[in-house]
């Protein structure tokens, strides 16, 4: 759309988080970004497919556990290894949705709890890191979602959209915070509401890829990189940020600098940034 010759975009960004059972090793927040129009066509192909298939909507610890809608794959109709074959076929008839629909971009933030615990115990680190490595990760997705919006032609906008499993009152707290201190991106904000992912195929295709930049992070963890291969619907992923210890410290580093603040000894070397 143009308004006053001034090409106009609104994007909607589905948002879901995902973490170890025992939220010790990884948090992420993740989900895609995409024009309405584009979000009307994907919408219904996805749920054609989930249609055919009998399923009423995709959440991946379902899926992983053969249970609630991937139940019947458990049954004597599907021994195994048919019933995971099968499950498997939806999913990547659902990934293959995504593929053919470009101009909706995948985000992920991910951060190494016990990284992050040991920059958040340094005594400089007050104000900069602090609080539910979740929260961060969320607030880094709504920044890195509006500076990628901003840099396209045009004055474009965004409004954020969560999972309501989640403690969505303590989340908009968050938000409302979050657009306080960053008034220059909150311009560009156009809101944050709870939607079920039930029924919302957006909410299903963000719980899928924060499900996958889960076992993706997990992995990189205990081999040290990222297996590519592994990254699933990357055609669509737009950006992929794993905060580890390096990572942190060098924002610590340009955050304790920017505010003329002293740079510790251990930090202040040109690996830092």
């Amino acid at each position: 759309m143009s308004v006053n010759g001034y090409l106009y975009m609104v994007y909607d960004c589905f948002l879901d988080d995902s973490k170890d059972a025992k939220q010790s090793q990884l948090f992420v927040s993740a989900g895609f970004f995409g024009t309405r129009v584009d979000w009307s066509s994907l919408r219904k192909a996805w749920s054609k497919v989930l249609d055919d298939k009998g399923v009423g909507y995709f959440k991946s610890s379902e899926y992983n556990h053969l249970t609630d809608q991937f139940a019947r794959f458990r049954t004597k109709a599907y021994p195994p290894p048919t019933g995971r074959d099968a499950a498997k076929e939806i999913k990547l008839a659902l990934q293959q949705i995504v593929k053919d629909h470009p101009f909706i971009r995948g985000i992920a933030v991910s951060i190494v709890v016990p990284e992050y615990e040991r920059i958040c115990s340094r005594p400089e680190a007050t104000g900069v890191f602090g609080g539910d490595p979740y929260h961060r990760a969320l607030e880094s997705i709504m920044f890195e979602t509006v500076k990628i919006i901003r840099a396209r032609p045009g004055h474009n906008m965004v409004a954020f959209v969560h999972d309501d499993e989640s403690d969505f009152e303590t989340l908009h707290a968050l938000y409302r915070g979050f657009r306080k201190k960053n008034p220059k991106t909150a311009k560009f904000i156009g809101g944050f509401m709870p939607l079920s992912d039930k029924d919302h195929p957006p909410l299903q295709m963000a719980d899928m890829i924060a499900n996958n930049t889960l076992e993706v992070g997990i992995d990189r963890i205990h081999k040290g990189e990222i297996d590519k291969a592994k990254i699933a619907m990357k055609e669509n992923v737009n950006k992929l940020c794993f905060w580890d210890e390096h990572y942190m410290l060098s924002v610590l580093k340009s955050n304790l600098a920017f505010n003329g603040r002293p740079i510790p000894f251990d930090i202040s070397g040109d690996e830092y940034g």
